[in-house]
């Protein structure tokens, strides 16, 4: 574990997402395992495209070391700063290495859905976490720190409205109410279309739990990015499941306004009296702290890491925080990242010929379009699980791509698919 104040790159996931970065480097340096290597050795229909993909993380992580430089390494400079620089880069490191590694190594079927599966498997846990923490007001968070492991800060329970914010196992209620919206289509997708009933059974109830803890964290957050989910990943259903899915929303809304009226109440109070909410008028006042940031360094910013809330303010805003940071350049960065996962949707959408498949990658779109509107609603690159799951899905969307392209290939290739006449002809050894 990396100790002292790198803090949360200490985690099993940064450092596996180091390890996956390490393990990448090395099969696509390496000479001897250069030839082994699926992204490079195999010739697909797809693989320019997916080399597009690849080159974009490449970009977007030099621009973060580019970045890196721009921070004061001075002996006058605090040393959380220069620790939140280290880690800054070191969770660009890990993010991107995430990504790589599922581009190289995901290209089956099974693997895509044991990837989702698990995901949806632990936001259940954390939904019922979050659940009882709004019960019982209790933080079950305390009971879950592995042997050896230390709190670097205490976030504990917040309150608004008069009730509980739940967290499950995410860092803040905001943080949880985007990956319950962003992981719902996903549930719905192997709710529809699940290999076998158990699957369809275990991700039903998922998708019950996660819509059940979308007001649960008191957020506004979570109902923009459920009405964003819903925006996109209705586009691919048909007339009947979208009447499902409305009377689905319209019963559990009914249930939490007869068995939960206050609560019902306090969401809805989140939007009619938004005007005078501090968290508003806070995040208004936050423009005019970044645009004058922002003329100081307006190309390069003022390095990563340089918003450490403890020595200038919090940016409720991904956005704003990266112009502070990285400038032009910095915001550059985000855009191609996310320009990046839409080609990859749109190379995986073309490749589809099932209706499973193409609902499958309008419900990942649904989850990338959710998380990314949740940019603008909190700084995502400092929360850790809605970060990799931004960069999880950058990576399936590349995956999918070469999956659904070698499974196009290979029905191409059987006789089966072959005109009548070339039948004939393919059974004469005659071309």
């Amino acid at each position: 574990m990396l100790p002292g104040p790198l803090r949360g790159n200490g985690s099993p996931a940064r450092l596996l997402g180091l390890l996956m970065f390490a393990c990448v480097a090395l099969s696509l340096c390496s000479p001897a395992r250069r030839a082994s290597n699926q992204l490079l050795s195999r010739r697909t229909r797809a693989q320019p495209l997916i080399l597009v993909g690849v080159m974009i993380l490449a970009v977007y992580l030099m621009i973060q070391c580019v970045l890196f430089t721009q921070g004061d390494k001075s002996a006058t400079v605090p040393a959380d700063i220069v620790a939140a620089e280290i880690r800054s880069l070191l969770g660009s490191v890990a993010f991107v290495g995430l990504s790589l590694f599922i581009i190289t190594t995901v290209r089956t079927r099974r693997a895509i859905d044991l990837v989702l599966l698990s995901i949806l498997a632990g936001a259940a846990i954390s939904v019922c976490i979050g659940l009882l923490q709004g019960l019982m007001n209790v933080d079950y968070r305390d009971f879950l720190v592995p042997p050896g492991f230390v709190e670097t800060r205490q976030v504990g329970l917040a309150i608004r409205e008069g009730f509980t914010r739940v967290t499950g196992t995410a860092a803040h209620p905001i943080e949880f109410s985007v990956l319950v919206s962003a992981l719902l289509p996903i549930a719905l997708h192997y709710t529809r279309f699940g290999a076998t009933s158990r699957i369809r059974l275990f991700t039903g109830c998922v998708s019950v739990l996660l819509l059940v803890a979308v007001p649960a964290s008191v957020s506004r957050s979570a109902i923009v990015t459920l009405g964003v989910v819903a925006l996109i990943y209705m586009i691919a259903q048909p007339l009947k499941v979208i009447f499902a899915s409305v009377a689905a929303v319209g019963v559990i809304t009914a249930v939490y306004y007869v068995a939960a009226p206050d609560l019902f109440a306090a969401v809805k109070n989140l939007f009619t009296g938004a005007a005078k909410d501090p968290s508003i008028t806070t995040r208004l006042d936050d423009y005019k702290y970044v645009g004058d940031m922002f003329r100081l360094k307006p190309w390069l910013g003022h390095g990563l890491g340089s918003t450490v809330p403890e020595h200038t303010r919090y940016l409720d805003n991904q956005w704003l925080q990266v112009l502070v940071m990285g400038g032009v350049v910095g915001a550059v960065a985000l855009i191609l990242l996310i320009v990046g996962g839409v080609v990859g949707i749109t190379g995986a959408l073309r490749e589809t010929r099932t209706p499973g498949d193409r609902d499958l990658v309008f419900a990942l779109a649904a989850s990338f379009g959710a998380i990314v509107v949740s940019t603008t609603v909190f700084d995502l690159f400092s929360f850790q699980q809605a970060v990799l799951l931004i960069f999880l899905l950058y990576g399936l969307f590349w995956s999918l791509v070469a999956v659904l392209s070698d499974e196009n290939e290979r029905s191409t290739d059987k006789p089966e698919s072959l005109p009548r006449i070339g039948k004939q002809a393919a059974a004469q050894g005659v071309r």
